[in-house]
């Protein structure tokens, strides 16, 4: 809160006529042109389907570990238990 004020009041006048804007864009999306008098330009926009699979298995590769390390855990799990069980029911038995 203080920085803000300290900001206000050493550049009163740079927030009200010198906005800032900034858009980040991928390469599979085009016709793009960023407008601050109108944001109805959805339906102008295209897109690359193509590009952006490749693009979106090369940054986001799929993570298996997790599945392997939980798939050990419930063996390491089940295992003991359906032991337990066994020997249970077999003593029950004599």
């Amino acid at each position: 809160d203080e920085r803000v004020e300290i900001l206000r009041r050493d550049a009163p006048w740079l927030w009200g006529f010198h906005p800032k804007a900034y858009s980040l864009f991928h390469g599979w999306y085009k016709n793009v042109k960023p407008n601050l008098m109108s944001d109805n330009t959805l339906k102008y926009k295209r897109l690359d389907p193509q590009l952006r699979k490749e693009k979106r298995l090369d940054w986001n590769p799929p993570v298996l570990w997790p599945l392997v390390l939980f798939a050990v855990l419930l063996v390491a799990i089940v295992l003991p238990a359906a032991a337990a069980y066994r020997r249970h029911e077999r003593s029950a038995m004599k």
